[in-house]
């Protein structure tokens, strides 16, 4: 079973509280999760340590189908949302993918900053409540690419988790690779 590091397991954050543990049961202790941790002034939702592999930030969303109203411009999902203040529906902005890549980018300098070192860090989005069927029929895969989001089917299973990590982290070595040689 995966190693947890924080305070609380338990939230009332079902979709983390879910996601991390899936991750604790497919994982073996080799692996370290951690939830809700600040850096630089951000605060990811879910990382995992993962040996030999890297770093892997999750933005995670427990949305659930009739949460998403719309995806606008490609590059943002509109959301219900309830005014604290007001206790009124709203509708609010949301771009997961574009949540995670800041986690990275503030990871990777935190790192570098410590310890010198520039690991391979990669983001994720998960949305436990979503079947890959309702993904698609919300029109997400603009924003929240298929080969780095986590959806319920995707969570079934230990192999049907590992399959999308390693076809991720195939994806993100291969960008990598490409833009390594345009740059010569």
């Amino acid at each position: 079973m995966a190693k947890f590091i924080g305070s609380q397991l338990k939230t009332d954050n079902w979709g983390e509280d879910y996601f991390i543990k899936k991750l604790m049961e497919y994982f073996d202790d080799s692996y370290v999760i951690y939830r809700n941790r600040p850096v630089f002034g951000a605060q990811f939702d879910v990382c995992l340590l993962a040996p030999n592999i890297g770093i892997i930030i999750f933005e995670v969303k427990a949305w659930k189908k009739d949460t998403i109203l719309r995806v606008e411009n490609g590059d943002r999902i509109v959301i219900k949302s309830i005014n604290e203040e007001t206790q009124k529906e709203e509708e609010a902005f949301e771009n997961p993918t574009d949540q995670a890549r800041g986690y990275v980018y503030k990871m990777r300098q935190k790192v570098r900053t410590k310890t010198g070192k520039n690991p391979l860090i990669y983001k994720m989005v998960c949305f436990p409540n979503l079947t890959k069927s309702e993904y698609d029929d919300a029109g997400i895969e603009p924003v929240c690419e298929s080969e780095i989001t986590i959806v319920k089917e995707d969570l079934a299973s230990k192999q049907d988790l590992y399959v999308l990590l390693m076809h991720m982290m195939q994806c993100h070595l291969t960008e990598h690779i490409e833009k390594r040689y345009q740059r010569k």
